[in-house]
């Protein structure tokens, strides 16, 4: 895992051992998600649709 200089996850491993990279805006809310794995991609983008 990575985290930015104010401690925000920029990127991780999937259970597929890939990378997974987060973005964010300018007020630190989390607005891009890319996980190479398209089964977890879809969990994790509904999630983040529902719960913006």
């Amino acid at each position: 895992m990575a985290y930015d200089n104010v401690s925000r996850l920029t990127t991780r491993a999937n259970p597929s051992s890939q990378t997974v990279y987060y973005g964010y805006d300018a007020v630190g809310n989390r607005t891009n998600l890319k996980d190479p794995d398209p089964v977890f991609r879809t969990s994790r983008e509904r999630y983040l649709r529902i719960n913006a």
